[in-house]
């Protein structure tokens, strides 16, 4: 399931957002956002 949803984002050119970096990391021009690390938490 994870090379599908990487291959969606990247064929709609997004951003994917994830916690699971560690999974999507190692694929070719796949931007990826990880919103767990922000530090503007409330």
């Amino acid at each position: 399931m994870d090379l599908r949803i990487a291959a969606i984002t990247l064929e709609h050119g997004g951003v994917l957002v994830t916690r699971n970096v560690r999974d999507f990391q190692d694929i070719p021009g796949l931007a990826i956002e990880n919103w767990a690390l922000a530090e503007d938490r409330d």
